[in-house]
């Protein structure tokens, strides 16, 4: 219903009382459930495009690929439900998750998201690692971090710049994978 709404009319023009209204509920009721429009924008944004979803990764059919190209493929899984959402969309959420104190626990949503992202990497890594196709000393959480780095450090110049594509934050995020792992995995015997 809300998602009706923010179709029709975008954030900054939805209210509350009409999201009410078409929910067949008071205003009182709605804010009950949710703290602010930017709540339930964010809602109606995680089950639209299901951004909490577990994504599938089976190590075994990666087994003669190099470690970055896992990587890489990982991010490319993750990254197939992001490519459906329009960018001035994220963009929103980012201005309304950000903007005002009130949304804090909306920030904190995305927040679990990136941490989400980044232990699902993580998980990635230690299965390559007991593979043997990083070393022993190799950290794979701080790894982990990095390439959570560099996926928001491409996704934000995505959102953020007109000239850049979705195709291009991409590319920009593979060349930099393979350049950390070009300078940091090492086997050790």
């Amino acid at each position: 219903m809300a998602s009706e709404i923010f179709d029709e009319k975008g954030f900054e023009k939805a209210s509350i009382d009409e999201i009410a209204k078409k929910a067949g509920l008071g205003v009182g009721t709605v804010y009950n459930y949710f703290s602010s429009k930017g709540v339930i924008f964010a809602e109606v944004f995680e089950k639209k495009f299901d951004v909490h979803s577990k994504y599938d990764f089976d190590i075994n059919q990666y087994n003669e690929k190099e470690v970055a190209d896992i990587i890489i493929d990982y991010i490319s899984i993750f990254n197939k439900k992001i490519q459906l959402v329009p960018k001035w969309l994220l963009k929103e959420l980012l201005r309304i998750a950000i903007g005002n104190k009130k949304n804090e626990n909306l920030l904190l949503r995305f927040v679990k998201t990136d941490y989400k992202f980044i232990d699902r990497v993580e998980e990635i890594l230690l299965l390559v690692k007991k593979e043997n196709k990083l070393g022993k000393s190799f950290d794979v959480r701080n790894m982990a971090e990095i390439i959570y780095s560099t996926y928001v450090f491409e996704f934000l110049t995505y959102i953020y710049s007109e000239e850049s594509t979705f195709d291009k934050m991409n590319e920009n995020i593979k060349r930099k994978i393979y350049i950390l792992f070009e300078n940091s995995v090492r086997k050790e015997v």
